[in-house]
């Protein structure tokens, strides 16, 4: 039996096996990608391996359903992959995230990731076909026919070099693909992609854009522009695939933004395109695989979903499949399929607490083989309970608090903050809820991970000093942020408490709504407030949710205000180009205007939350009337820092200010280097990774703790006296935080996926 106590010796202090960001790519290295064998991943192969063998009904659609985090778009780059591997000649694959907008959107994301080689070379083979009739009526051509029947010789160049009618034989290329498409328009434009001078043209129409006047002399007039010509177009590309016998994938993640987007129309006609995309996909020969939420299936009728079918549903992964999971990632990185430094009972507490889901297991378990790595301990369930909670990210107390406070203040329920503090001056009742006659019958807490006695202890001092604030029984509520163990559940709910609320769910506001105004009904049915309070208290939280909707558009109006602000000054900045900003976000490139997008919203997130330069630059004011002693600016700026954790905030904001920086100066540099070709190389890809890797690995190394402290430094801000007055809650999440910064390389390598795919 091995001694816990001992430093597992299988641990490398080297790479970490589990992404701290675990968002699926198309462009990540397959041999670091781990694929269980579960359940919907077996019945997502069945489908599409018939379909690669060309013995299945030429034409399918696949659907792929599931909750954040459950791995759908994991499991549909894994089809690509597989389609890519699987079949010779490899098919041709389209990978895109939808947009939120329509079908025509739709289309034209579609057509900004076709392969415009492997387009170009499709419609040649046509032409090769063309040109290989004609000639082979000619005398001594037998070998040519044979070359561009196999197209291994130019037929454009056969034309030129044997005279040959090029225009007639052009114009039975156009009739052939206007044949194809069923549509004039496409067939004269897909006609003229074989000549590079109107290469550009054709594709800016194929995009949605209106026709050249180029083409409108070729007798193309309308504009790929709404939801009926697009599908019949995006089908039409399909349709020439299947011509030539050749298989043709198209993913398209994220679909439920359209479906979204189609169903808030007015038209009664809205979700007609996508019907007639459903009916026309057998016909088109290719094999589309639709990707997203699980309540994307209720946004459209039973005779459409039954179109959709077959559905796979991503579900939780058992214990077992994540101890697989982390064998073969162990496998992959270390070149052993061994747990350590994971004890099996460790492994079925991270599938409990993670409650199967993916991306929450891996970042535990990312977090768990990093704290094995630093303390050299095994990493069991004590372990995981002890360090677990450390690694969840998806929001702070702090930023729940706030949003607990938008909850029930929509309800326009009486809400008033628990005056009691904890000694690390935390409230004991975040906030007490009123009922008709103002008395206290219902206490909200927020707490963070129950995964022991000790987080249990805490909560049962809590408890007892709530008690002592009101002469009546009340019921409290509990929203826990974090992991929660059905063990501590059933400890909680034993002291008298709700059911815990776990935060994260898709159902949280929903279920803290329903079970705070359930008290709240159940103590005006026991008769404890007299009929007239109860009608005057309805009418007044009425009056409540019209006043927080007024509250909230006038906090709105201000919150945009400032950014206009911040983006004002950060134009006035001639030094901010020496500090690392690029003069130019690319001008016309797109790849440079995308990937900027996303450098600059992480940094106007970093100028929101440390808010110091505008009290630095009051503090410098000498401008009339500005006084002679200490400014305001001065005050407030010293305010800052004289309260407690002041500079460790500000610290953190510097570090990933020059983090980011030097992130986007180290991508200009590569974009340099790399960017100049129409496709990047095995050799630049793998320059691009390491970057984002290195930038993901800096970090991470910034503990969630300072992170949190971050965020929860929004809620203070100096006024013009000096003094940091309190606001009711962060100004910026936590989870704002982990969007724009832990998805900051896996959104700059998307971006590049995209430009390169085209």
């Amino acid at each position: 039996m091995t001694n816990d106590k001992a430093p597992p010796r299988t641990v490398p202090g080297g790479v970490n096996p589990y992404l701290p960001t675990p968002v699926a790519r198309v462009s990540d290295s397959g041999r670091r990608v781990v694929t269980v064998s579960t359940k919907a991943v077996r019945s997502a192969y069945a489908f599409l391996d018939p379909y690669l063998a060309g013995t299945a009904q030429p034409g399918r659609v696949m659907t792929i359903v599931g909750d954040f985090g459950t791995g759908k778009s994991h499991l549909a780059i894994a089809l690509l992959r597989r389609a890519q591997q699987s079949a010779s000649p490899p098919p041709d694959t389209v990978y895109l995230d939808a947009p939120n907008g329509s079908f025509a959107d739709l289309y034209r994301r579609f057509v900004g990731h076709l392969n415009r080689m492997s387009l170009t070379e499709l419609l040649r083979d046509y032409y090769a076909e063309i040109v290989a009739d004609e000639v082979a009526g000619l005398a001594h051509t037998g070998r040519i026919v044979e070359l561009l029947r196999s197209g291994d010789i130019d037929p454009v160049a056969v034309v030129h070099e044997l005279h040959l009618p090029d225009n007639d034989l052009l114009r039975r290329q156009q009739d052939e693909l206007i044949r194809i498409t069923g549509d004039n328009d496409l067939g004269t434009a897909l006609t003229l992609l074989l000549e590079p001078s109107t290469d550009a043209v054709v594709w800016d129409w194929l995009t949605g854009n209106p026709p050249h006047e180029f083409l409108q002399e070729r007798g193309i007039l309308r504009a790929i522009a709404s939801d009926g010509p697009a599908v019949h177009a995006l089908l039409a590309i399909a349709r020439l695939y299947r011509e030539r016998n050749r298989r043709f994938v198209v993913v398209i993640d994220e679909f439920d933004r359209v479906l979204s987007t189609v169903d808030r129309l007015e038209s009664a006609d809205r979700l007609e395109p996508f019907k007639h995309m459903l009916e026309q996909i057998g016909e088109s020969g290719a094999f589309i695989v639709l990707v997203g939420m699980a309540d994307m299936l209720q946004s459209v009728d039973r005779a459409v979903t039954e179109r959709m079918r077959p559905v796979v549903r991503m579900e939780p992964m058992s214990a077992a499949e994540v101890g697989l999971f982390i064998r073969e990632s162990h496998r992959r990185t270390r070149g052993d399929a061994e747990l350590d430094p994971f004890r099996p009972e460790a492994v079925d507490e991270v599938a409990a607490l993670s409650d199967g889901v993916p991306r929450r297991f891996i970042r535990l378990l990312h977090h768990l083989y990093r704290h094995a790595q630093q303390a050299r301990v095994w990493i069991t369930r004590d372990e995981v309970r002890r360090n677990g909670g450390a690694s969840y990210d998806v929001a702070s107390v702090a930023d729940v608090r706030r949003e607990v406070y938008q909850i029930l203040s929509r309800e326009g329920l009486r809400l008033t903050r628990g005056l009691q503090r904890d000694p690390a001056g935390e409230p004991v009742v975040d906030y007490w809820v009123a009922d008709p006659a103002g008395d206290f019958r219902c206490a909200i807490m927020i707490t963070g991970a129950l995964l022991s006695d000790p987080d249990l202890q805490r909560v049962r001092q809590r408890l007892r000093r709530a008690r002592q604030e009101v002469h009546e029984p009340v019921e409290t509520v509990l929203a826990v942020v974090g992991y929660l163990t059905d063990e501590v559940t059933a400890k909680v709910t034993a002291l008298g408490v709700q059911d815990p609320i776990q935060y994260g769910s898709e159902s949280f506001a929903a279920s803290l709504a329903s079970v705070v105004t359930g008290i709240l009904r159940r103590s005006d049915e026991a008769g404890r407030a007299e009929p007239l309070d109860a009608i005057r208290y309805q009418v007044d939280r009425i009056a409540r949710q019209q006043t927080n909707l007024q509250d909230l558009v006038e906090q709105l109006t201000h919150r945009f205000a400032e950014l206009g602000d911040l983006r004002r000054e950060r134009e006035r900045e001639p030094a901010e180009v020496a500090r690392g900003a690029p003069v130019d976000a690319g001008g016309s490139d797109p790849l440079l205007v995308a990937v900027e997008g996303l450098f600059g919203r992480a940094l106007e997130m970093l100028a929101t939350i440390e808010r110091m330069d505008g009290s630095l630059a009051a503090a410098f004011d000498l401008s009339p009337g500005s006084g002679s002693g200490l400014s305001s600016g001065v005050r407030a700026v010293q305010a800052r820092l004289q309260q407690q954790d002041g500079f460790s905030p500000l610290g953190t904001a510097v570090f990933l200010e020059r983090l980011v920086k030097a992130f986007r100066r180290a991508f200009l540099s590569w974009y340099d280097a790399a960017g100049d070709s129409a496709r990047i190389g095995p050799a630049d890809r793998e320059k691009l990774n390491r970057l984002c890797t290195n930038y993901e690995t800096l970090y991470h190394d910034v503990p969630l703790d300072e992170l949190k402290r971050l965020v929860e430094s929004t809620a203070r801000q100096p006024d013009a006296g000096g003094s940091v007055r309190p606001l009711d809650w962060p100004t910026i999440r936590l989870d704002d935080v982990r969007r724009a910064f832990a998805e900051l390389a896996v959104q700059v390598a998307r971006e590049v996926d995209t430009a390169f795919s085209a």
